[in-house]
């Protein structure tokens, strides 16, 4: 991304550009970006990877809180242990951006050592099977 070329975002394709994604963006505004974006019947997923693997977080347009199943253990997450604070809290829209890349550090959950890829929409119209 370093080349400060236009790279392709979410919802460009329909003629809805949430971002441009380019050397030097704030990625909160990205974020709120995508989120202002999304239709009413979208949900919105963050997505992080690392060389080993890659994770969803996915936004309940409802109460604007971000949500991931922790692994194999087929629990669903909602809250995050914030070091500062040292207490857990709900990961809200306002959260997102210091989880995923600002503030990491001040986070303790299994999937600190993957690094934010992108934002995208999935269509709740739309019956999906995934593969196991």
């Amino acid at each position: 991304m370093g080349s400060g070329k236009t790279r392709p975002c979410p919802c460009q394709a329909v003629d809805r550009n949430a971002c441009s994604l380019h050397a030097g963006i704030d990625p909160a505004a990205v974020g709120n970006a995508v989120i202002r974006a999304a239709k009413s019947h979208e949900r919105m997923i963050a997505l992080v990877s690392s060389a080993h693997g890659f994770h969803l977080l996915v936004r309940d347009p409802v109460t604007a809180t971000w949500s991931w199943k922790d692994g194999n253990a087929e629990s669903v997450k909602l809250d995050i242990f914030l070091l500062p604070s040292n207490a857990y809290v709900p990961v809200t829209d306002a959260v997102l951006n210091d989880l995923l890349s600002a503030r990491k550090q001040d986070f303790v959950w299994r999937y600190g050592g993957m690094d934010f890829r992108s934002f995208f929409a999935v269509d709740t119209r739309v019956a999906m099977q995934v593969a196991a």
